[in-house]
């Protein structure tokens, strides 16, 4: 659970140190409320929520306005045979990178825990604090968006 906890406070503040202290901040937090452990739901959604809003509060209290998703470490699981590939699949992340971080703050979240975390519908609404409708709502948004940029963006040139 921990490089989970470790991996939704990483894609917010970017910074490695940062999402390692959010994280030790959520474990001893969780730690001291053991003896309520049998009346949470799921610990789990617990730990995420709450990392995700300790890994938020340190990026506003940092004043951090303009931040990217990083994709550069997925690089390494495109086929680079050549150098000609190995630079379309950076540009092709560059892309992807762009319009991730143009969508709305929820459908990021979403999107992020459906698909890096492998979290269902019913665990992302409740770590967002949203129903599962808005769950699929969101994703489906994103990914229609993502979508629609790529396409353009192929299409005409960015």
């Amino acid at each position: 659970m921990k490089n989970l906890l470790l991996g939704v406070a990483w894609r917010i503040t970017q910074n490695r140190m940062e999402a390692e202290d959010v994280v030790q901040d959520v474990m001893l937090k969780i730690w001291d409320m053991r003896n309520e452990w049998d009346n949470m739901k799921s610990i789990e959604a617990y730990c995420m929520t709450m990392t995700k809003n300790k890994a938020l509060d340190k990026l506003k209290n940092k004043n951090f306005h303009a931040r990217q998703t990083d994709l550069s470490g997925l690089a390494h699981y495109t086929d680079n045979s050549n150098p000609h590939q190995r630079t379309e699949s950076h540009e092709q992340l560059s892309i992807l990178q762009q319009v991730l971080t143009s969508l709305p703050e929820k459908q990021q979240q979403a999107l992020q825990l459906r698909e890096f975390e492998e979290k269902t519908y019913q665990e992302i609404a409740e770590i967002l604090h949203i129903t599962e409708e808005q769950v699929k709502v969101s994703l489906f948004r994103a990914r229609q968006k993502i979508r629609e940029e790529i396409k353009h963006i192929n299409s005409y040139g960015i």
